[in-house]
């Protein structure tokens, strides 16, 4: 992991948060045949936004489903 806002495996088309594009931007992607699984997103993200995909809460599959479609 790059940083806490930034890892490594995250696509490039996710602005970083030092980038004026980040604050636009309608969510980070995380490019879901990259990742590994880790889960050392989860406790270090600020909003509380990032779950491992057996611990997604069903409120927010759907961006579960907007987050791969970014990559298609």
């Amino acid at each position: 992991m790059n940083c806490a806002w930034k890892p490594a495996r995250w696509t490039a088309s996710t602005p970083k948060k030092d980038e004026a594009a980040f604050a636009d931007a309608p969510q980070l992607y995380v490019n879901p045949v990259d990742c590994i699984d880790c889960g050392a997103c989860v406790p270090v993200c600020p909003t509380n936004s990032m779950f491992a995909l057996d611990e997604l809460p069903a409120e927010s599959a759907r961006f579960a489903e907007i987050n791969a479609a970014h990559f298609n």
